[in-house]
């Protein structure tokens, strides 16, 4: 199977997102350890050091909410890869089912004939189609984790700055 344009354009998507998930998480683990190097405890309840630990606080959760999304798209992408080799191989099925009266199956040694070389290639159809559902749902949660972790992220670094501005006193 030849690759079409749209296919290295869309790996060439995946790998820059994948890439930049990596590089915001890992700048959001450099943030939380620069700035909490030496963070004291608050000694007061609405402080610059408070406002520094609840952005600290804010970017962990971005962090976190950054793993589960590459988590998720990394199952994402192998239950694609499941949905399209069932997929095929309900193709080669149905197409081999057309070829005679009596096959002869390679793998299992057995002859079958067609109406049994149909049926497995609707079960092949049937799980393809399962795991393209459960492909969809975890890309569905991947986004949603996409968009909390971009909020996150801008809320830890607003409150951040906010608690580099505070007065000290």
């Amino acid at each position: 199977m030849s690759d079409t344009r749209s296919d290295r354009v869309h790996a060439l998507w995946f790998e820059s997102s994948a890439r930049f998930d990596y590089y915001l998480t890992g700048l959001s683990v450099a943030l939380i350890a620069y700035w909490g190097k030496n963070l004291s405890p608050p000694t007061a309840a609405i402080s610059r050091d408070s406002l520094l630990a609840v952005a600290l606080l804010v970017l962990l959760v971005s962090v976190l909410l950054g793993l589960l999304r590459m988590e998720k798209d990394i199952r994402a992408t192998g239950l694609n890869f499941e949905h399209l080799y069932l997929s095929e191989q309900a193709q080669i099925l149905e197409s081999a089912s057309t070829q005679g009266p009596v096959l002869h199956d390679m793998v299992h040694g057995a002859d079958q004939t067609p109406a049994q070389v149909k049926l497995r290639a609707e079960r092949y159809r049937s799980a393809s189609k399962q795991e393209e559902r459960r492909a969809a749902s975890l890309a569905l949660a991947a986004q949603r984790l996409y968009m909390w972790r971009g909020r996150t992220l801008a809320a830890g670094l607003l409150l951040a700055i906010a608690s580099r501005l505070w007065p000290t006193g």
